[in-house]
């Protein structure tokens, strides 16, 4: 009977740590079949970015058709994507796959996504490995009306960002958020997963 408690405990333990690894809590993980709220601190979203939408400040789109390189530190540049519940999104893919996975074709979406902002970096140290490749502002709107907005490096690696306010249901939005990226989707641009965690 001893032993059998011990069993339970250890995989009670086990299952927590699984969560609080992955920055999510159990109710996050129920939150994340609906649209996030305020109720909940933590909860999970997926965004695909839309490579068509991409354009630097000079009108060139460097990743839609085809990955030009076309990068250098202090290029400006806009894209937008469309949100989903956390989970729905794969992994994997690369520029110019043949068979990377979903991007913003994906039905249910549930609000859409906006970035802008601005190359830390020169192509040649982001093919050295280097990262953050940018600093930038990014808009979740969701269908609900809600909006949150959020700050901070990106690309390259998994980054905390700082989620700075927003409007609607999150009108008084504070705390960070890791931006995860998942890999190329067939716009030729990234699926992102965000790990959000308000105050």
């Amino acid at each position: 009977m001893r032993r059998m408690k011990w069993t339970v405990a250890a995989l009670t333990l086990a299952i927590g740590t699984l969560f609080l690894n992955h920055g999510v809590s159990v109710d996050a993980a129920s939150l994340s079949r609906f649209e996030p709220s305020l109720e909940a601190a933590k909860f999970v979203i997926d965004v695909a970015m839309d490579g068509r939408t991409w354009r630097m400040n000079d009108g060139t789109n460097p990743f839609f058709p085809n990955f030009t390189g076309a990068l250098s530190r202090g290029n400006t540049f806009i894209v937008s994507g469309r949100i989903y519940r956390g989970g729905t999104l794969a992994e994997g893919g690369d520029f110019g796959g043949t068979n990377n996975p979903a991007g913003p074709e994906t039905p249910d979406a549930i609000g859409t996504w906006v970035c802008r902002g601005t190359f830390n970096l020169d192509i040649a140290e982001i093919a050295a490995g280097g990262y953050p490749h940018v600093t930038s502002t990014q808009i979740f709107t969701f269908n609900s009306r809600g909006v949150i907005v959020t700050e901070g490096p990106e690309g390259g690696a998994p980054v905390l960002r700082s989620v700075i306010g927003g409007a609607g249901r999150f009108g008084t939005a504070q705390g960070d958020v890791v931006e995860t990226p998942l890999g190329v989707n067939t716009s030729n641009l990234f699926n992102v997963r965000f790990r959000f965690k308000l105050d």
